[in-house]
């Protein structure tokens, strides 16, 4: 193979992968600044607290805290609360899967005893989530 060719499709790869490589490192550190943290910080955080909130608890206790980042979902809220009360994991289930067929970004918590525990990013369809807390 020509020498030129293979560097012209070399270095445009391997750009690529570096971006996409600092994307997963810098979502990975937000993830795990939130670790530890009390859940009075969400509450206090200026972006999430402007986000509809739908809480649920797990079978194990813990709470899940799913902010939605999404304006194409009403049909998806119509069963769960988005006021901070709980909604039962029956209506946070057809929630969740309901959003799997939208355009949207969710912010969800794990909270143990006040503590976060765990944050991910979850986007579906053609979803861009806010650059703040990615």
């Amino acid at each position: 193979m020509d020498k030129k060719l293979i560097r012209s499709v070399a270095v445009p790869i391997a750009a690529i992968v570096l971006l996409l490589g600092g994307c997963a490192s810098v979502q990975k550190n937000t993830a795990v600044s939130w670790q530890g943290k009390h859940s009075q910080a969400l509450e206090t955080d200026t972006f999430f607290s402007g986000l509809p909130l739908i809480k649920t608890q797990t079978d194990e206790g813990s709470d899940i805290w799913h902010y939605l980042e999404s304006s194409n979902s009403d049909d998806c809220l119509s069963r769960v609360s988005t006021t901070g009360f709980y909604s039962n994991q029956t209506s946070y289930k057809f929630f969740a899967r309901c959003l799997r067929t939208k355009d949207s970004c969710s912010h969800i918590f794990l909270v143990k005893r006040g503590l976060i525990t765990k944050y991910e990013i979850s986007i579906s369809g053609k979803a861009v989530c806010s650059r703040k807390h990615q």
